[in-house]
Order: structure tokens, then C-alpha cells, then sequence
């Protein structure tokens, strides 16, 4: 016999409207009809009670809320470490979508080296991306970085200026130790325009300890540079290819060729404001 709940059962914040006890005396909820109570047996003195389960549909709400607060704590760990990895506002921009698809083969491999980030990550495989200024290199570097951050990876994208400049502005063996810390606790990082640091003893001296640091740790590493293959292959003293054999070893050369964007960019900035300030 189905009983009214509410003239059975009292004290509880589960109840709603509608629910009812069913002929085995469990309580059913009125929506999906399947059982708000299941019963247990204790071990020790083999009594038996009922207690208080989800039903179904309670069940399925509660699994879409933790999806839900699952998928905003990804958001925010994906934006904190896009804060946290990319040092340059401008390397927030450069992603895959905004690709012009001029250099398919490269957009491909780059898209190629993302899907396979575990392979990547677990064989040390980084990439050295060579070629002419303003052809692409530090885009692709970041939209690889920008896609691995969408996947929750802990990436930095930094240059070698930046990081002489620390080192020099800050002078304490403490900092020079935190930095190279950060270098090897992140899963990826990108290290923009090498060659263009100054060529002191002293520069070539921090520019080895960041490229030996990175690769003591076991972890992928992406350098872009305007040097030629030549210049890579052939340093011009001992300093330059002790930093060249490091990041050989481990990173696969990749030409990025074309011309350079930066004129055409240029082009079309000058066309838009002339045009907006009525200086055509």
C-alpha cells in the first residue's frame, strides 16, 4: 500500500512534494520513481536500517554541478598559468586560430606536436625554430604554448634579454637560483630570440647555465632564432657551441621560411589610420 510521505515520514530535508513511500516502505521520488532510501545491514549486530541515497535524477544534478565547478576550476587554473607563463602580453594573441595558413607544413607539424604533447614530454623532444625575421617563429612557438596552457600544461614563454636583464638587475645569488628553479619546473618552455642577447663573456656564460638548466631537467624546450644553419652548426668560439650542442641534442631543427610579415603588417596599419584620420 502506497502511503502519503508526509503523513509517514518527518524530519527530513530531502523530501519534496510528490515523493512517496513505496509498498516495501522505501521512500521513491515523484520525479524519476526510483529509491531515495537504501537499506544496510551492520556487520557487528546484524541489525538493518534504512539511510538516505540520491535517486536518479538527484544523481544526475549532482554530477553535472561537479562537472560544472570541474570545469571552472579548469578555467582558472588555465588563466592562472597563462598569467603566470607568458611574460609578454603580445604572446597572448599568437594562436593557432589566427594562423594565415601561408605555411601549412609548418602549422601542421606544430599542431602535430601538441597532440602528441605525452610523447613529447616523456622522450624530451623539443624543437629549434631557425629562419629570417618576422617569418613566424615565436607565433608558432606560442601557439604551441597557448594550445598546451588550453590543456592545463605548465608553459613558459620568455626571452634571453629578459632573462640577463633579471639576472644582471638583480645581483643576488638567490634570484639567479629562483630563475633557474622556475626553468626547470615548468612542463614546456619557449625561449625567444636566441642571438640577439649581447655577446659578452658574461652573457654567454648565463645564456649556457639557462640552456644547461633546462636540459638537466628532462623537459622540452623550444628556441627560436635568426641564425642561419650554418652559424649553428659552425659557432665561432667554444662559448657559442657549448650552447649550440646543448640544444641540438635534444631539439629538432625547423626551417621557417617566407618573407617577412612585419612590412605587410606595417602596410595595412598605415592604410587603416590614414584612412581614419582622412590622410589618403
Amino acid at each position: 500500500m502506497v502511503i502519503d510521505v508526509f503523513n509517514s515520514i518527518a524530519n527530513r530535508n530531502d523530501v519534496k512534494p510528490g515523493d512517496y513511500i513505496d509498498n516495501d516502505g522505501f521512500l521513491k521520488c515523484a520525479k524519476c520513481n526510483t529509491r531515495k532510501q537504501s537499506e544496510i545491514t551492520c556487520p557487528f549486530n546484524n541489525v538493518s536500517q534504512k539511510v538516505s541515497v540520491m535517486c536518479e535524477c538527484e544523481a544526475q544534478e549532482n554530477q553535472k554541478q561537479q562537472e560544472e565547478q570541474r570545469k571552472i576550476k579548469f578555467k582558472q587554473r588555465v588563466q592562472t598559468l597563462r598569467r603566470d607563463g607568458l611574460t609578454d602580453p603580445e604572446y597572448l594573441t599568437w594562436v593557432f586560430d589566427k594562423d594565415d595558413g601561408r605555411q601549412p607544413v609548418i602549422s601542421c607539424a606544430c599542431r602535430k606536436y601538441v597532440d602528441e604533447w605525452e610523447s613529447m614530454l616523456s622522450d624530451n623532444v623539443g624543437l629549434l625554430l631557425y629562419g629570417g625575421v618576422g617569418t613566424g617563429k615565436s607565433f608558432f612557438a606560442c601557439c604551441i604554448a597557448n594550445a598546451l596552457l588550453d590543456k592545463c600544461v605548465p608553459a613558459l614563454v620568455t626571452n634571453f634579454p629578459r632573462i640577463l636583464n633579471k639576472l644582471q638587475s638583480s645581483g643576488w645569488r638567490e634570484d639567479r637560483n629562483e630563475l633557474f628553479d622556475r626553468l626547470q619546473r615548468y612542463d614546456f618552455v619557449v625561449i625567444d630570440d636566441l642571438g640577439v642577447e649581447r655577446g659578452t663573456e658574461y652573457a654567454l656564460e648565463q645564456v649556457y647555465a639557462v640552456i644547461d638548466t633546462r636540459y638537466r631537467s628532462g623537459k622540452p624546450l623550444i628556441v627560436t632564432t635568426n641564425l642561419a644553419p650554418d652559424e649553428i652548426k659552425k659557432p665561432e668560439n667554444l662559448a657559442y657551441e657549448r650552447i649550440y650542442d646543448r640544444i641540438l641534442e635534444n631539439c629538432i631543427p625547423v626551417k621557417i621560411s617566407g618573407k617577412s610579415r612585419r612590412p605587410e603588417k606595417a602596410a595595412e596599419k598605415r592604410k587603416k589610420f590614414q584612412g581614419l584620420l582622412g590622410l589618403e
